[in-house]
């Protein structure tokens, strides 16, 4: 099983940040504990299979980026996006393993734990196998809200799980 390294993901936060630090572009301070909540809170709402409770914490203007794809504009794309991962497992556990935050910006590594054995999720249905991957995201705040979410991640791992060429 392919797991992100620590170096990786340090790497990868303190090039955010430092981005962040050097734009010309001045950066409001958001609240930075309350940041590290609503991520928390988030993926805790995932875990029980909570998509409202997942999606409260997205403006509705927010904008979704995923590896170089076409970003989503709006909650409710990423409603559609997310209701397969979210849906797809009744027991998944997915979870920071650790965040960095600055200014308005946060930058999270998340780990899925769970059975594809509830919903349709890469077009699949399910598979009863066990899926265990991660991915790492950059997420832009302002008033409290994530306006604006990118992620990254190795699709290969979880097609890979789910048997998928």
């Amino acid at each position: 099983m392919k797991t992100a390294p620590i170096l990786v993901f340090t790497l990868f936060a303190a090039l955010v940040l430092q981005a962040c630090a050097s734009s010309s572009k001045p950066q409001p301070s958001e609240d930075s504990a309350q940041m590290e909540r609503t991520i928390e809170q988030m993926f805790a709402a995932f875990s029980r299979g909570d998509l409202d409770g997942f999606l409260y914490a997205l403006a509705d203007d927010f904008v979704y980026e995923k590896d170089g794809r076409e970003p989503l504009h709006g909650k409710a794309a990423f409603r559609e996006f997310a209701s397969e991962g979210v849906l797809a497992s009744s027991d998944a556990e997915v979870k920071p393993l650790r965040m960095v935050v600055m200014g308005n910006q946060a930058v999270a590594e998340i780990r899925y734990e769970g059975t594809h054995d509830k919903g349709t999720f890469y077009g699949l249905a399910p598979t009863g196998r066990n899926l265990t991957f991660g991915w790492a995201f950059w997420a832009t705040f302002e008033n409290g809200k994530i306006v604006r979410l990118k992620s990254f991640s190795d699709p290969d791992v979880l097609k890979e799980q789910l048997g998928i060429d």
